[in-house]
C-alpha cells in the first residue's frame, strides 16, 4: 500500500532497477509492483553488488530495445512479471508462483557470475583474446 509505496520512493538514487521500471514507465507494472521491485533491487545492490552489476550489463539494453518497441516491451512485462512478483513478494506486495522463486533465484547467480566476470575483465585478470 501507501507505505510500501513511500519505502520505495526513499531509497538513494540511483534506484538500481532496469527492466521493471522501463515496464512501469509504460504502463504495464502497477505501483505496488514496482515499489516492492524497488526495495528488492536496492537490497540487491547494498548486498550483492555483483549480481546487481551482472543485472545491469545484461538488463540496460533489453530496457533500450522496451523504449524502441512497446510490442517488445509489453512480452518483456510478460516475461519478468512473475519474477518481479517473486522479488516483491518478502515485502508482502504478493504472492509468488514458486517456479518463479526457481527462476529468480537461478537468475541471480547467473547475473552474479556476469558481475564476477566483468569485474575481473575490468581489472585485467581475464583476457578477451
Amino acid at each position: 500500500g501507501l507505505a510500501l509505496q513511500a519505502a520505495s520512493l526513499a531509497i538513494p538514487r540511483p534506484k538500481p532497477t532496469v527492466i521493471c521500471t522501463e515496464a512501469h514507465r509504460q504502463k504495464l507494472f502497477s505501483e505496488s509492483l514496482i515499489a516492492g521491485d524497488r526495495l528488492f533491487a536496492y537490497h540487491l545492490h547494498t548486498t550483492d553488488p555483483l549480481a546487481y552489476r551482472g543485472y545491469l550489463i545484461w538488463a540496460t539494453p533489453i530496457a533500450s530495445l522496451m523504449r524502441q518497441s512497446y510490442r517488445f516491451a509489453k512480452f518483456m512485462a510478460a516475461v519478468a512479471r512473475p519474477i518481479a512478483e517473486a522479488m516483491s513478494e518478502p515485502y508482502g506486495v504478493c504472492n509468488a508462483k514458486p517456479w518463479a522463486r526457481v527462476v529468480l533465484s537461478v537468475g541471480l547467480s547467473v547475473c552474479r557470475l556476469i558481475g564476477t566476470v566483468s569485474k575481473k575483465l575490468d581489472r585485467g585478470y581475464v583476457h578477451a583474446d
